[in-house]
């Protein structure tokens, strides 16, 4: 799963990834993780 697009906020990463994604994930990006959770764009 190699994928590193650049997703420039939550609502065009959840075009892709509906329920965000992890850390470990390669389109994880540190500035969508707003509660430092190590899970970009979670849905809570």
């Amino acid at each position: 799963m190699v994928s590193l697009k650049s997703y420039p906020n939550c609502t065009t990463l959840h075009q892709d990834y509906p329920k965000g994604v992890p850390s470990d994930h390669p389109d994880y990006a540190a500035h969508l993780d707003r509660d430092k959770d190590l899970y970009a764009c979670e849905i809570n």
